[in-house]
């Protein structure tokens, strides 16, 4: 197995059947009457418009953020979708600097960076539905689009925010109106774009654990109106914020037969959740005419940081009598304190957990496979794209987008102990072409207009992992094997919206999505490793062990309808339903060629009913969504067995998920500006069927994996002028979660208890033109906590944590020209 055991419970999704939808439809979703539907040419100006670079204290503008969510430019409290919108101040406000950081924006969304046997991955999901196995045998089910583009894996979606315009966070299935479908939503993230007014700016950071961080950005004319070229590129280093230690230099008594690292009096080896990323990136904007306009895109990533942080919390059979981790029916083959082997000298034991938060043994070697692990998670990754729209006929728009991205990266799972249970390290190699081209225009029907858009979408992906496992079974010997897995993703789509204003305030929406999809993994394992007394298999070095391959294909149609109605200019209200599916796959981890097997679509039921509101002055805004969804087909191991423990996907079972989310944002008086968010996530397993019963796996009574019950946030800041010397804003926000689990069987060990984050930030504009100052303290009462679990203690008796960072500062000064 080439990573920890993971379940599938991809947080489902329950179904409820708004039992209302009868006073639903008199509550009719409504934005004003569109007139015409934007042209596709303003599409991608979302980020560029006078909205989105208006601060959040502006209570005009921050109600007039444009969103394209619905391939047409209109204003967020018309759009009748659950959507949060952040802009470029916003985003800066809230201290929002990688794509994990999004979840701390928007109700009822997890996003959170993946332990280390994923790599630079991020969990994301959205009421309750997503991915958290970042194996190309899976996709996401959250999707993510930057500037237009699908990424196509869940490997490589840890990102640092570049030079960001706008992000739009959709929750509920999409499909019908762009890109590949999504069961969970979709993120969409969009840069700044060409503006040609020779403007940039460049931005220096300095902060905790040495970080330093430098952005920069110009914008320029290559020829007047007509051709225009926007870079950006920057920097992000810094230390991680829990310390290596060398086990054989810190306790010399203990260490058997391991050699020390280092003759440092503190004995300090590394760090763990350092940075090191670089990133450049163009946009080259072609007026070619009044109707027809081309963007060329391109952009480059070197991201050469630390393995995320993660210590040794339990080494459970080191006193099986303690409570509360015992660990009844254990397999025998799993008995980690007779792994002892002569060379080492030391059974695995507590002797490996450091008691310290923030500190972890360190480990830089197999010492039974003679592997040598390093400390990197890298991530190299290009893209370019072509984004065309062409008015070539008034009133009908074409838009393409097309777009090729590759990354190779390694996955690397050193133990978080110098002596090894399992350990991996694993090359990924990723390719993807897609291509985007749609059509959109107006009629006239009954004498009311109607608006409309079809397309089509197709994906090529491929992948490949590499490299060797490592995996300790019983005394002195082991499972040690190598792979070779190739992988196919192909997507066919076409697609078809239209939007009916059947009177001024009572819109009519029908959308249609249908779907092909293919999907082949290949398995190419082999033994490389021998040791004696015999292993359990005994298969001689170099002979393969798990060979051949499976493929699913997925054909479906997915449906969306809605109604919308304006009751005022400051209510509307809309009631939908649509569906979505995460595509099937392959069995990600066999230990036997008979577990190469291939699963179906998980599917997705919606219904969601809505209200957006706001006061006269714009002074108040708030924005609630109910939501209900069935959710069949679960992606779930739902075998295991023999003395060789098994873990084959099914599509098994249904569950049920019940929420609302609450937005707010209010500026009561000039300067002071609240928001709020809060949401709710009721899911309930209604039938595991032939999962029920495997060990390690759900229960009728289990909350998805990292999905809270409750989730929110609350931020204050105000804006001081003090005249010669400038303006101060300090902020100050809280952003709390209820408790999660991070196992499908929601253990005790697997459970991270609730917690309240509070962020501060104070911000300084110069007098000087275009010159500010920023100080941004995350975590400001320095509270412990924990991002992730990996309970394994069914599996190698241990439980590794992934700590959350400490208090830290980033001082940032930005000047603008």
């Amino acid at each position: 197995m080439n990573e920890s055991r993971k379940s599938a419970v991809s947080c489902v999704g329950l179904r409820a059947g708004l039992a209302g939808v009868a006073l639903g439809a008199l509550m009719l979703q409504g934005t004003p009457a569109l007139g015409q539907v934007a042209s596709n040419a303003s599409k991608s100006d979302a980020a560029a418009s006078p909205a989105a670079a208006a601060g959040p204290d502006d209570a005009k503008a921050w109600s007039d953020i444009v969103v394209t969510a619905r391939f047409r430019s209109e204003r967020v409290q018309d759009s009748p979708l659950a959507i949060t919108a952040l802009n470029s101040d916003t985003l800066a406000a809230r201290g929002i600097l990688k794509v994990s950081d999004l979840g701390n924006a928007a109700p009822n969304v997890t996003i959170q960076p993946s332990p280390a046997n994923s790599g630079k991955s991020a969990y994301t999901l959205i009421r309750g539905v997503g991915q958290t196995d970042f194996n190309f045998a899976f996709e996401p089910g959250v999707a993510l689009y930057i500037d237009e583009v699908y990424l196509g894996t869940v490997f490589g979606s840890q990102l640092d925010l570049m030079d960001t315009g706008q992000i739009e966070v959709l929750r509920g299935p999409q499909g019908t109106l762009f890109g590949r479908n999504s069961e969970g939503g979709a993120i969409r993230i969009s840069s700044m774009l060409p503006k040609g007014d020779n403007s940039g700016y460049v931005e220096a950071s300095y902060g905790s654990f040495d970080r330093r961080r430098v952005r920069a950005a110009l914008d320029m004319a290559l020829v007047p109106d007509r051709v225009l070229l926007r870079i950006a590129g920057g920097i992000n280093k810094s230390n991680g914020y829990v310390e290596l230690i060398d086990f054989a230099c810190a306790n010399p008594s203990q260490a058997g037969n391991l050699a020390p690292q280092t003759t440092k009096a503190s004995c300090k080896v590394g760090t763990l959740g350092g940075d090191d990323t670089k990133f450049a990136q163009g946009t080259l904007r072609l007026n070619l005419s009044d109707r027809l306009r081309v963007d060329v895109r391109g952009s480059y990533l070197d991201d050469r940081g630390e393995n995320v942080p993660q210590t040794l919390l339990i080494v459970a059979n080191a006193d099986p009598s303690a409570p509360p981790f015992t660990v009844p029916g254990q397999l025998a083959i799993l008995d980690q304190r007779a792994i002892a082997n002569p060379r080492i000298g030391v059974p695995f034991d507590g002797r490996f957990v450091t008691g310290d938060f923030y500190k972890a043994y360190s480990a830089s070697s197999n010492l039974l496979s003679n592997r040598v692990y390093t400390n990197e998670a890298p991530v190299e990754a290009w893209s370019a794209s072509g984004v065309i729209n062409w008015e070539f006929v008034d009133g009908l728009t074409l838009h393409s987008v097309t777009a090729y991205q590759r990354y190779k990266g390694v996955v690397s799972d050193p133990g978080s102990a110098p002596l090894y249970t399992g350990s991996a390290i694993i090359p990924v190699r990723h390719n993807q072409f897609s291509q985007e081209i749609s059509l959109s225009g107006k009629a006239s029907v009954f004498a009311r207009p109607l608006e409309w858009v079809v397309g089509g979408f197709l994906y090529n992906g491929n992948d490949r992992q590499l490299g060797f496992n490592d995996i300790e079974l019983v005394p002195l010997t082991g499972l040690h094997f190598g792979q070779n897995d190739p992988s196919s993703n192909r997507s066919r789509s076409l697609f078809a919206h239209i939007l009916y204003h059947a009177t001024d305030k009572l819109g009519l929406e029908v959308g249609y999505r249908y779907s092909f999809e293919r999907k082949r993994y290949t398995f190419n394992h082999y033994l490389t490793a021998d040791f004696s007394p015999a292993p359990v298999f005994t298969i001689p070095a170099g002979a393969p062990f798990v060979v051949g391959g499976a493929e699913d294909k997925t054909q479906r149609g997915d449906p969306r309808v809605a109604i919308n109605y304006q009751w005022t200019p400051q209510l509307m209200t809309y009631v939908s339903y649509s569906t979505g599916y995460k595509s099937g796959g392959v069995n990600p981890r066999p230990t036997t060629s008979a577990d190469i097997t291939a699963f179906g679509p998980e599917t997705v039921k919606a219904y969601e009913l809505g209200a957006k509101t706001q006061t006269r002055d714009r002074r108040l805004q708030f924005n609630v969504a109910l939501y209900q969804s069935d959710y069949n087909g679960l992606q779930i191991s739902a075998s295991s067995g023999g003395a060789v423990p098994t873990f084959r996907y099914s599509n098994v079972g249904s569950a049920r998920i019940r929420g609302f989310e609450v937005e707010a944002n209010a500026r009561p008086v000039e300067g002071l500006s609240f928001n709020a968010a809060l949401g709710y996530t009721d899911f309930k397993i209604l039938d595991l069927g032939a999962a029920a019963g495997v060990a390690g796996g759900p229960t009728l009574s289990s909350k998805p994996i990292l999905v809270p019950t409750w989730n929110g946030t609350v931020g204050v800041q105000y804006k001081i002028d003090s005249g010669t010397i400038g303006s101060f804003t300090p902020r100050l926000e809280t952003v709390f979660q209820s408790h999660v689990f991070t196992d499908a069987d929601n253990t005790r060990a697997g459970r991270i208890p609730a917690r309240a984050l509070v962020n501060a930030r104070l911000e300084w504009k110069t007098p000087l033109k275009g010159f500010d100052v920023a100080l941004l303290v995350t975590n400001l009462l320095d509270k412990k906590h924990y991002l992730n679990l990996q309970n394994e203690l069914d599996a190698t008796a241990t439980l590794r944590g992934q700590p959350g960072a400490p208090r830290q500062f980033l001082l940032t000064g930005r000047f603008e020209f």
